[in-house]
C-alpha cells in the first residue's frame, strides 16, 4: 500500500514538473510574441526536462547549484535560490504582460475606443507595478529601498521632461473628460480634421491627405472647436466682383442652381448668394455654400463650386469685374 501510494506520489510530482515546464515554456514563447511558433518545438522542451528530471541530470544539476553558497546579511545564500529567486520574478512580470495584452483585448471588445484606452493605460501600468513589487519581494529586495530610490529617480526625470509628462498627463485627461472622441470633427487652431487617435503624448488628426500629430498638451491648455457636438457641416464661401451694370438678382438663380449640382455641397441648408459691398464701383458678391464632410479636401470642392460659377456667369454673358485703377499724373 505504501508502495502504491509512493508511486502515484512520483507520478504527481513529475505530471506536475511536465506541466510547469509547459506553462513556463508558453509563458516564454508569449513574452516574445511568437504565439505562432510551433507547437512541436514547446512539445520537445517539455519531454527534454521531463526525462532529465525522471534520469536524474536534472536533480544533479540542482544539487551543483545548491552546493554554490555564499554568505549574505548573515545568511547563507546559494546559486540555486537566486535563480529560482530570478525566474520568480520574470515569471511574474511575463504574467503582468500577458495580462495586461489580455485586458486590451478585452477592453476593445467591450468597451468604447475612448474607455478602452484609458483603462489600457491605468490597467498596464498597475500590472507592472504590482509585477515590479512582488518581483522584487521573490528576488529579496527590500521594497522599502527601491521605492525611495524609484521615487527620486522619477522625479529627477519628471523636472527634466517636464513637456512629455506633461503630454502623458494631459493624454489621460483627455480620455477621462472626453472633450474630444475618436471620430469627432475638431479645429484645433489653423488644423481641422477628424481625430483619428489619441496615444499617450499625442493626438492624431486625419485633414485632406496628410496626418496631423498634436500634443496632448496643446488639446488640452488651448481652445479646440469640436464640431461633432453642434452640427458636422461647415460653411464655405468664395467672393468675386462683377460690373455694376449686372442683374444680381436675375443671375442668382442660375448660380444657385448650378452650385447645387456640385457633388458634396448640401441642398439644406441651402446655398445662397450676398451682396456684401460696393467696393471702387464694383459688386462684392458672395456665394456661401454647405459641406456635410469637411474633414475631406475643401479645396476640391470650393474649386469645383468655382468652376460651376465660372460656368454659369459664362452661359449668360457676364465676366467678371477687374479692379478699376486710376492714375493722377501731375506734371510740374
Amino acid at each position: 500500500m505504501i508502495e502504491s501510494l509512493l508511486s502515484l506520489a512520483a507520478i504527481l510530482v513529475l505530471a506536475g514538473v511536465f506541466a510547469t515546464t509547459w506553462v513556463s515554456v508558453r509563458l516564454f514563447l508569449h513574452a516574445r510574441r511568437h504565439a505562432r511558433a510551433p507547437l512541436f518545438a514547446a512539445l520537445v522542451a517539455t519531454l527534454l526536462a521531463g526525462i532529465g528530471l525522471h534520469i536524474g541530470l536534472l536533480q544533479a544539476l540542482f544539487a551543483a547549484l545548491e552546493s554554490v553558497q555564499w554568505a549574505y546579511r548573515g545568511r547563507s545564500v546559494s546559486l540555486w535560490q537566486v535563480l529560482q529567486s530570478l525566474t520568480t520574478g520574470a515569471l511574474i512580470l511575463v504574467g503582468a504582460l500577458w495580462a495586461a495584452r489580455t485586458l486590451e483585448a478585452l477592453a476593445a471588445r467591450h468597451l468604447p475606443p475612448h474607455a478602452a484606452r484609458l483603462a489600457n493605460y491605468v490597467g498596464r501600468v498597475l500590472l507592472l507595478f504590482c509585477a515590479s513589487v512582488l518581483a522584487f519581494a521573490a528576488i529579496g529586495i527590500d521594497a522599502t529601498a527601491v521605492s525611495v530610490i524609484g521615487g527620486a529617480t522619477v522625479a529627477g526625470i519628471a523636472f527634466g521632461l517636464r513637456q512629455l509628462a506633461s503630454n502623458y498627463t494631459s493624454g489621460y485627461v483627455i480620455l477621462a473628460e472626453r472633450p474630444v472622441s475618436i471620430g469627432d470633427v475638431v479645429r484645433i487652431g489653423t488644423t481641422e480634421g477628424r481625430v483619428g487617435d489619441i496615444g499617450s503624448r499625442y493626438t492624431t488628426v486625419q485633414t485632406a491627405g496628410r496626418h496631423v500629430l498634436i500634443p496632448n498638451d496643446v488639446v488640452a491648455t488651448t481652445i479646440v472647436e469640436n464640431l461633432t457636438f453642434t452640427d458636422p457641416s461647415l460653411m464655405l464661401s468664395t467672393t468675386f466682383r462683377l460690373e455694376p451694370s449686372v442683374n444680381v438678382e436675375t443671375l442668382r438663380d442660375g448660380l444657385l442652381k448650378e452650385v447645387v449640382q456640385v457633388p458634396r455641397v448640401l441642398t439644406e441648408p441651402a446655398p445662397s448668394l450676398v451682396m456684401g459691398a460696393i467696393e471702387e464701383g464694383l459688386l462684392v458678391v458672395t456665394l456661401n455654400f454647405w459641406v456635410g464632410d469637411p474633414e475631406n479636401s475643401q479645396g476640391k470642392v470650393r474649386s469645383d463650386v468655382n468652376l460651376a460659377i465660372l460656368r454659369c456667369l459664362s452661359q449668360q454673358g457676364v465676366e467678371i469685374a477687374r479692379p478699376h485703377r486710376v492714375l493722377h499724373r501731375t506734371t510740374p
